[in-house]
């Protein structure tokens, strides 16, 4: 097939070619330096942004959970100068290329989980470095999951654009709607947070689907009964487990839940105990520019890991956030460790561990669980977790509810 007539992105049943991306970028007449994501459809987002990068503009990509921005900060943002005339590319592959040596600065956020959203800025030539552009990768087809205004949106666009690959818009959707787009386009790569894999691992689709090839998890912790449920219904996938962020970019990648330093990284990249467990840092040097960046050597993500064993070697996994912490009478807890538990018991579909202000505890832990057929009942609960962890982890609160609510970026919204 001529790579004109490949469909480039497809999104809610409509379906652009690269030779209609082509022709949409030489008819543009203006570029857009901010840009909102929209939670139905990202194809006009990412042509907006294709625009820009062809035409070395710089730009801010803001997902619609940011709202907290002041004027002065968007004032900051806005203000380039187009360049007139826009360019214009005589092929798809000259569009392609303009792409990936684009001399545009990439301003993403941060979630603002735990604090209000800061700005880092990354240039565009980085972040297309990190895709792997190879003839086997020619005929990749791409199940979009991610919101292109976070930092696993933007690696994996590159990624597929600069294969010249087809990618299908799959983030938001029901699980039997990615199902059809699986089927339908015989999509052969997914990289989505655990989220939104989990929602798919639970449809009670019985149907296995051959063509995955690939799928990438990150931004979430993992487990093995997820895996082990996506390996049935994707029998020739393979698993990659990817630790990214919007400071940093991509940085780490495991087959399971395990991840080790690297050799080229160990000078970068350390694991430091500052009371609240391990937790990993990143040198500056490979950090984006922030809006108020410390002069610090060392950027403390966050991050706490879990070593695989007693002997402190060189494999460990991530287990939670540092402010994702919270105390029930002095004992600091960590949901997601409760969350890990809950879902490995049967018929546990996804779970949201928050915590509830008590007066005599200063808080209580309660959960949400969303049931994959008949519910384990609140005592069978309480009993599986009493042999797995302490009594103060225990949830007081334990409902039953029909979905949960995630964030822009796919993950489980605690709030």
């Amino acid at each position: 097939m001529d790579i004109s007539d490949k469909i480039f992105f497809s999104a809610n049943d409509v379906d652009i070619t690269y030779a209609e991306l082509l022709a949409c970028i030489n008819s543009a007449t203006d570029c857009k330096n901010i840009l909102k994501t929209s939670s139905t459809s990202q194809l006009e987002t990412i042509t907006s942004l294709i625009i820009s990068l062809a035409n070395n503009v710089d730009i801010a990509l803001l997902h619609s959970d940011i709202s907290s921005l002041d004027e002065h900060e968007l004032s900051q943002l806005n203000n380039h100068k187009n360049q007139y005339p826009l360019k214009k590319f005589n092929t798809t592959q000259e569009l392609i290329d303009a792409i990936g040596k684009s001399q545009s600065r990439i301003t993403l956020f941060t979630s603002g989980t735990l604090n209000k959203p800061k700005s880092v800025t990354h240039l565009a030539s980085t972040l297309a470095h990190t895709a792997r552009v190879s003839q086997s990768h020619n005929q990749d087809v791409w199940g979009f999951a991610y919101n292109i205004a976070h930092m696993a949106g933007i690696l994996v666009f590159f990624q597929f654009i600069l294969n010249t690959n087809t990618a299908i818009d799959i983030f938001s959707k029901q699980p039997y709607d990615v199902f059809d787009a699986i089927k339908k386009f015989s999509i052969t790569h997914i990289s989505a947070s655990a989220t939104f894999l989990r929602r798919l691992s639970g449809s009670v689709v019985a149907e296995t689907f051959p063509t995955l090839q690939r799928i990438s998890l990150g931004g979430e912790r993992s487990d093995k009964k997820l895996l082990d449920t996506l390996q049935e219904k994707f029998p020739n996938a393979k698993f990659t487990n990817i630790y990214a962020s919007t400071e940093f970019g991509s940085l780490l990648i495991a087959c399971g839940e395990f991840f080790k330093i690297p050799i080229n990284l160990r000078n970068l990249v350390k694991i430091t105990d500052y009371g609240s467990g391990p937790e990993l840092e990143v040198h500056a040097s490979l950090l984006g520019k922030f809006t108020s960046s410390d002069s610090q050597e060392y950027y403390r993500t966050g991050d706490i890991i879990e070593w695989a064993d007693t002997t402190k070697c060189d494999e460990f996994r991530f287990i939670g956030r540092v402010g994702g912490f919270f105390n029930v009478g002095g004992f600091r807890v960590n949901p997601e460790e409760i969350e890990y538990a809950i879902l490995r018991m049967t018929n546990v579909a996804e779970v949201a561990v928050y915590p509830r202000a008590n007066s005599v505890l200063g808080n209580i832990v309660c959960c949400d669980i969303v049931a994959n057929g008949e519910p384990p009942s609140v005592l069978e609960i309480r009993k599986f977790l009493a042999e797995h962890l302490e009594p103060h982890k225990i949830p007081r609160v334990i409902n039953f509810v029909s979905s949960l609510k995630s964030t822009a970026s796919g993950k489980i919204n605690r709030k």
